[in-house]
């Protein structure tokens, strides 16, 4: 009876080692996570790291590799808030950790967080495309060649080839604000496509060059950023269509300025405009500054502060150019002036005067950098000594009214 029993258990033993056995041990499910990563099936590498994870017989390098993948599966199906949790359980020693929260900062826009996980990523010599990627954060967005200098000696150890590339689009960069033939500078710029070519700021420098060598249908794309993932930031953006619409004030191409301001941002857009008819204005040609002015009014979603100060300069330059528009001009300056932020202190009525204009005596304004005509000045006498300036606007003074005169007065005797 004795001898059954023994057998009996000896067999139930041996049946429970079975059946252990059957169970995959930790590292087989490490692995078959990582194959399944591979394949891109990312919920089931999830569930295969979490298994793995929850074993008791995981060692210490096991539950590194499931944690590594685990947080891998989540950023790869586009969980950043779950990968992001999970790598910071991650031990500060582990250069993943560093390397992939570098990679959440990136999708999410943030530089300077990618730039400091990058970094950590790096010192930890993490190698892949550690070097790439941080060269791309600290260079990428450029709008000066320095940056570029600076990114190639961060990365020149790790990456000599990268870090040359960088080198030779500074250069590049400064020879062609020095005005150097611009088709020696896209040679050199087409040897380092392959490293630098994907940079934003490069992309910006090839445009600016294409355009100079009368290639505006290949600049075109490149000043829109066609193609680039990430997208640049919308700092970059409006930096590059203010410097490719100013490049194009500067060569004085009409065309090439509204294909600029076509895809800009409203905000940039009224500002170039702006600038362009006070440009105009200060060279004489009126004409062409009320012609900007009237497109910078007429840009759509700019801010109302710019529509009121574009209408109310269109409305002055038309009222001393003679134009039988003027009093609707006025109106709708006014309008839009009173509807914008800090209509109270914001007139353009106030801050732009009428002047009365006759071809004998001709016109002039004070404070305006307008040419005038050879005449004697002459103010209009609503504005003598009744305004100030108030950011953009000539905003009607409070102290020059006759109450407010007499209470400075009683006030003056009152101090002892």
């Amino acid at each position: 009876m004795s001898n059954q029993r023994l057998a009996r258990g000896a067999g139930i033993f041996l049946l429970l080692l079975l059946l252990a056995g059957c169970a995959a041990a930790p590292p087989e499910r490490v692995r078959e996570g990582e194959a399944l990563l591979a394949r891109g099936d990312w919920a089931g590498a999830a569930r295969a790291f979490d298994e793995a994870l929850r074993d008791g017989r995981a060692t210490a390098l096991d539950r590194r590799r499931a944690q590594v993948g685990e947080a891998r599966a989540f950023l790869l199906k586009g969980d950043l808030v779950g990968a992001r949790t999970r790598l910071r359980r991650l031990d500060e020693d582990v250069s993943d950790r560093w390397y992939l929260l570098g990679t959440i900062a990136l999708r999410e826009g943030d530089l300077a967080e990618a730039e400091a996980c990058l970094r950590g990523a790096l010192e930890r010599a993490h190698g892949g495309d550690t070097a790439a990627l941080l060269a791309r954060v600290l260079a990428g967005e450029a709008r000066a060649p320095d940056p570029l200098d600076a990114a190639a000696g961060v990365v020149e150890v790790r990456a000599a080839p990268l870090a040359e590339a960088l080198r030779a689009a500074a250069a590049a960069w400064r020879d062609a604000v020095a005005g150097r033939e611009p088709a020696a500078l896209l040679e050199r710029l087409a040897a380092i496509e392959d490293r630098v070519g994907g940079y934003p700021a490069v992309r910006v420098l090839r445009a600016r060059l294409l355009d100079r060598a009368g290639r505006p249908d290949e600049a075109g794309p490149l000043w829109e950023h066609a193609g680039l993932s990430p997208t640049p930031s919308e700092g970059f953006r409006a930096w590059a269509s203010d410097l490719r619409a100013r490049l194009a004030m500067e060569t004085g191409d009409a065309a090439a300025l509204d294909l600029a301001l076509a895809g800009a941002d409203p905000v940039t857009a009224a500002r170039v405009r702006a600038d362009l008819a006070r440009g105009r204005a200060r060279r004489g040609d009126l004409r062409g500054a009320l012609d900007a002015w009237r497109q910078a009014a007429g840009t759509s979603g700019a801010p109302a502060s710019a529509v009121a100060e574009a209408l109310a300069e269109a409305a002055w330059l038309e009222e001393v150019l003679g134009l039988p528009s003027s009093p609707d001009a006025w109106a709708r300056a006014q309008q839009v002036a009173l509807a914008a932020p800090g209509a109270a202190r914001a007139s353009p009525l106030a801050s732009r005067p009428r002047a009365t204009r006759s071809p004998a005596r001709g016109w002039t304004r004070r404070g305006s950098g307008r040419p005038a005509r050879s005449s004697p000045a002459r103010s209009p006498p609503s504005s003598r000594g009744a305004t100030t300036r108030r950011g953009g606007w000539r905003a009607p003074c409070a102290s020059w009214t006759p109450a407010a005169r007499r209470r400075g007065r009683s006030t003056r005797r009152a101090r002892p």
